[in-house]
């Protein structure tokens, strides 16, 4: 049979030389290992879910941060994109914003003033939206732009030809140190 993300999370030691003797052929490149060896826990599984299948099938790693999220965000990622219909985003030019997410994606560019700046994808429960860092600002949060990173960006909305909407970022907050204050 096939191993199942249930498995995963309850195997137990006993078994694991088992399970792991039944697929020392792994198609996917050790992952199945890898999630056998990992510490037990949703965590370690939702990642192991993503790197194996593009996916997450039993959670998203910011389901943890669902309140904070709720009490802060005023734009989510469906915000960004023009709607369907009307071909218009329902964020506004130059309007506020505070979204945030799993920074999975970090691209950084050099400007002509020979200085750093970043394109970050982020990515929360409902899909992924842009993120762009001027120079000042990611001097002063640079590590929390790392990939893996869980943030709250706080900017402006930025409307491009194609009607989709970019964060331009004046501030980012690490998600755990805002939910602590919560």
């Amino acid at each position: 049979g096939t191993l199942g993300k249930e498995d995963l999370r309850f195997i137990t030691k006993a078994d694991r030389a088992k399970v792991e003797r039944k697929f020392a052929y792994d198609p996917l490149g050790g992952l199945i290992r890898k999630a056998l060896a990992a510490k037990e826990g949703k965590e370690q599984l939702v990642a192991f879910e993503k790197e194996a299948a593009g996916i997450y099938l039993s959670g998203h790693p910011m389901e943890a941060y669902e309140e904070s999220f709720r009490k802060i965000v005023t734009a989510w990622s469906y915000d960004y994109y023009a709607d369907e219909t009307t071909g218009l985003c329902r964020l506004k030019e130059g309007s506020s914003a505070v979204s945030g997410g799993i920074v999975l994606e970090r691209k950084l560019k050099v400007t002509k003033q020979n200085r750093q700046m970043a394109f970050l994808t982020l990515e929360d429960v409902c899909g992924q939206f842009e993120v762009l860092v001027f120079p000042d600002t990611l001097e002063r949060f640079r590590p929390l732009t790392e990939p893996d990173s869980r943030i709250f960006v706080t900017g402006r909305i930025s409307i491009g030809r194609d009607e989709n909407a970019t964060l331009l970022a004046d501030s980012i907050r690490d998600v755990e140190n805002i939910r602590r204050e919560l």
